[in-house]
């Protein structure tokens, strides 16, 4: 059967494509392995600068504990609070997921579960794909099967820097507000959301090993003695090297893309943009890739470049450049959305002077 697009991937990106294909007026397939609603390995927060690009306002089958602000620590070395009433909210991902897929078959996708693919190639102006012993036939593919995309794999994109996270549900809150702690993870740290069945508790970090002992040892210093089981491993790619294969016939969106935000971890947003994006350019024929190196590459190399700054610093430094005003003033705009790393990265250039003892 012959498809405009089909979209692998019924995540934020894959139903964010499919929604805008289908209101576009294209004929959409979706597909994903699992059926819905699906738990997902994630924190569960969602910024408020994702509230723009959502179908609607969040229906109350998507509950959620709004944020209010956020905790900064580095063990018990430092702590800070940023106060930032309306910056988000944290959710379940099976409940905010199933919502927005609901919402790409509202608009006129036809979503297929439990469907594995196990052949690509390029096909006329197109591309097939086998799922299941039947091949589909497609003018454009948007890949948004994650971290570990086997499409992306499929038309010669691979992720560069790789960071990895294991996180855990617990039963009883155990931070009012975000909290994240800067002393556990190598060149990471350690997370804990409320959320509305408890919270979620993990970390981040730029090695794969020993993280489960990382996670014991910071719900520990929560009071709660070694994390609950089970605990999940997955990848976030900070980058790929191509968002497009095959001549644009197959476009990359969401963690397949490696749009995930190299300082804040955020990847809800990112995946909703670059799933809509790629929607857009296959409906009007525009480059996907030229919009992911002008739009979202510049933020993603800013945060980068912060995230390096953050993590030269020794622990004394550290300490005097989180009490800055100013540091406090622009990281509360960047918590918040107000502000953007690419709008904010110029600043580190006035910082030494800022450090400089008087």
């Amino acid at each position: 059967m012959s498809w405009d697009a089909v979209v692998v991937g019924a995540g934020p990106a894959g139903s964010a494509a499919a929604r805008t294909l289908a209101l576009g007026g294209a004929r959409v397939l979706l597909l994903d392995r699992k059926a819905f609603p699906r738990d997902k390995p994630c924190g569960g927060a969602v910024s408020a600068r994702v509230f723009p690009v959502l179908p609607g306002p969040l229906p109350a089958g998507v509950p959620s504990v709004p944020i209010y602000g956020t905790d900064l620590r580095w063990g018990r070395r430092w702590a800070i609070g940023l106060d930032a009433p309306g910056s988000g909210c944290v959710v379940r991902r099976a409940d905010f997921d199933a919502w927005l897929l609901d919402e790409a078959v509202r608009a006129g996708a036809e979503f297929r579960p439990g469907a594995v693919a196990d052949a690509l190639e390029p096909s006329g102006e197109g591309v097939r794909l086998r799922v299941r012993g039947e091949w589909v036939t497609a003018r454009r593919l948007v890949g948004c099967d994650g971290a570990v995309s086997w499409t992306a794999r499929k038309v010669g994109a691979r992720p560069g820097a790789m960071a990895w996270a294991m996180d855990a549900v617990m039963p009883d809150p155990v931070a009012a507000r975000p909290l994240f702690d800067f002393s556990f993870g190598e060149r990471g740290y350690a997370w804990a959301f409320p959320r509305p069945d408890g919270a979620s508790v993990g970390v981040c970090s730029m090695r794969r090993g020993g993280l489960r002992g990382t996670l014991d040892r910071f719900c520990a210093a929560l009071g709660r003695g070694a994390a609950p089981a089970p605990a999940r491993l997955w990848p976030a790619p900070m980058e790929m090297s191509a968002v497009e294969g095959w001549d644009g016939r197959v476009l990359l969106a969401g963690d397949a893309a490696g749009a995930v935000h190299p300082a804040l971890g955020e990847g809800i947003r990112y995946a909703i943009l670059t799933g809509r994006q790629a929607a857009e350019s296959i409906l009007n024929g525009t480059g996907y890739a030229a919009w992911f190196e002008r739009e979202m590459a510049p933020e993603f190399r800013a945060a980068a470049r912060m995230r390096a700054f953050f993590y030269a610093l020794p622990a004394p430094l550290m300490k005097r450049f989180m009490v800055l005003p100013r540091v406090r003033q622009g990281l509360t705009a960047i918590f918040d959305g107000s502000r953007t790393c690419r709008d904010s990265v110029g600043a580190l250039d006035a910082l030494p002077a800022l450090l400089r003892p008087r």
